[in-house]
C-alpha cells in the first residue's frame, strides 16, 4: 500500500527519463537553436566565376613550396594526436596559399617509397612517418565528394573525421557555381572519339572534350551557359584544363600538390611545375637564422631608401638585396625538425658542408620567431608565424 501524505500536498512533478514531456521539451528546445542557424550561411570570399578582363581577378604566376621533415609526426603519441598534427599542417599551408608541400626524409636509415598509393591490407607494421603525413595532406587537399573515389579504406586515414575542413577555393558545394571544378573520370559508355564523362560533385555528370582513363583525377572548366540555362540536358559539358589555369589565369588558389624528397638535398633537385622550373628563391627557416622582422624590413623599405643619405643603411640593404632575385618564379621554404635543418643537412650524405654553414644553401636563412616565451616551436605553429612575417615580400617580390 502506498503512504499518504499527511499534509495532503502534492508531491512535486518529477520529469522521468524518456518521458513524453521530456521528448516534447528537447524538440521545442531543438527547433529554437536550429531555427536561426537556418538564415546563417557563410560568405564566399573568392569570386569563383572571373570574367575576362576583370582587373580584380588578376592571375598569380609565381608559386610558393613549403619543404618539412615527415618526422614531426613521430612526436605525437597516438594515431589520434598524429592525424590531428597532419591536419593542422594543412590547414595551415592552405591559409597561406602554398602549392607544394615536399616531405622529405632526414632519417638515413630509413628507406622511404616515393608513392603513397596502394591498397591497405592489414598490416600491423607501424606507418612510414612520410608516407603517413602525405597520405594525411593528399586526402584533405582532395574536395570531399571525390574522396571515396580515389582514396581506398587505409589505416591511415582511420580518424580523418576528426580533422576540421580545409574550405579551400576548389572545395565545392553541391548547388555552388563555378567556371572551374574537380572531378573525376568515370566508366560510363562513351562513342569512341567522344570524350570521356566525370563527376564533378554536381547533380549530372560532365561530359568533356578528352577521352581520358576511368579514375584519373581532372580540372574541368564548365560550360556555365549550359548549366545556368535551366534547359533539361542528360549531362553538362566542360573541358579539361591544367589545374595551374585557375590560379595563372584568375589568381584563384587552387589547392596543394604533395612531393617525397629521400632527403633534404632532394628537395633542390625536382620540382612540382616541370623539369624547367627551378626554385629561383630559398629561405631556410632555422634559431640560428638572421632576423626575420630586421631582413623583411630591409627588403621592403629598400625602394624607399634608395634617396636616403644614410650610407649605413644602404650598405646592410644592399648585401641583403644581392642574395635574393628583384622578382621571384618560384619560392622554396624549408623547415626543420627537431634538430633543426642542421641536423638533416649533417645526416645527408649528398651534402658535402658542416652543419654550421648550413645557411650556405639558401639565399635568405632567418630565424622568424625570434623573442619567445616557449621552448620550442612545434612546426606547425612555425608554418603560421612564418607565413605570417613573409606575406607581404611574396607578395612584392612575386613575378606576375
Amino acid at each position: 500500500m502506498k503512504r499518504k501524505d499527511n499534509n495532503n500536498e502534492k508531491a512535486p512533478f518529477k520529469l522521468e527519463r524518456g518521458s513524453k514531456r521530456q521528448k516534447a521539451a528537447y524538440r521545442v528546445t531543438k527547433n529554437q537553436i536550429k531555427e536561426p542557424m537556418k538564415n546563417i550561411k557563410a560568405e564566399c570570399p573568392w569570386n569563383l566565376v572571373p570574367k575576362e578582363g576583370d582587373p580584380n581577378n588578376k592571375g598569380r604566376k609565381y608559386t610558393v613550396s613549403v619543404a618539412i621533415p615527415g618526422s614531426v609526426i613521430e612526436i605525437a603519441q597516438s594515431a589520434e594526436l598524429r592525424t590531428y598534427l597532419a591536419g593542422e599542417i594543412a590547414r595551415a599551408v592552405t591559409i597561406f596559399e602554398v602549392d607544394e608541400v615536399i616531405i622529405y626524409n632526414e632519417d638515413p636509415t630509413r628507406t622511404m617509397e616515393n608513392t603513397t598509393s596502394g591498397v591497405y591490407e592489414g598490416s600491423n607494421k607501424p606507418s612510414d612517418p612520410n608516407i603517413f603525413l602525405a597520405r594525411i595532406l593528399q586526402y584533405l587537399e582532395t574536395p570531399s565528394y571525390l574522396r571515396k573515389l580515389l582514396f581506398p579504406v587505409h589505416k591511415d586515414l582511420q580518424y580523418t573525421g576528426l580533422l576540421n575542413p580545409l574550405d579551400a577555393p576548389h572545395h565545392m558545394r553541391l548547388d555552388e557555381t563555378s567556371l572551374y571544378r574537380e572531378g573525376v573520370t568515370i566508366d560510363k559508355p562513351v562513342k569512341q572519339g567522344a570524350g570521356s564523362f566525370v563527376t564533378c560533385g554536381l547533380r549530372k555528370d560532365v561530359k568533356i572534350d578528352k577521352h581520358i582513363k576511368p579514375g584519373v583525377r581532372v580540372t574541368v572548366e564548365l560550360d556555365l551557359d549550359l548549366i545556368q540555362s535551366g534547359d533539361n540536358v542528360k549531362n553538362y559539358k566542360g573541358k579539361v584544363v591544367s589545374p595551374r589555369q585557375p590560379r595563372e589565369k584568375h589568381g584563384l588558389y587552387w589547392g596543394y600538390q604533395i612531393r617525397l624528397a629521400k632527403s633534404i638535398s632532394d628537395v633542390f633537385k625536382q620540382s612540382s611545375f616541370g623539369s624547367k622550373a627551378n626554385y629561383d628563391l630559398t629561405i631556410g627557416i632555422s634559431d640560428h637564422g638572421d632576423n626575420a622582422y630586421t631582413t623583411c624590413s630591409k627588403l621592403l623599405s629598400s625602394k624607399n631608401n634608395d634617396d636616403s643619405n644614410d650610407n649605413d643603411d644602404d650598405d646592410d640593404n644592399d648585401d641583403i638585396k644581392n642574395n635574393i632575385p628583384s622578382t621571384f618564379n618560384h619560392l622554396l621554404i624549408v623547415f626543420g625538425g627537431q634538430g633543426g635543418i642542421e641536423n638533416a643537412v649533417e645526416v645527408d650524405e649528398n651534402i658535402k658542408i658542416n652543419r654550421n654553414d648550413t645557411r650556405s644553401l639558401f639565399d635568405l636563412y632567418l630565424n622568424t620567431c625570434p623573442y619567445k616565451g616557449s621552448r620550442a616551436i612545434r612546426l606547425e605553429e612555425q608554418i603560421l608565424i612564418t607565413m605570417s612575417t613573409l606575406k607581404t615580400l611574396i607578395q612584392q617580390k612575386g613575378a606576375n
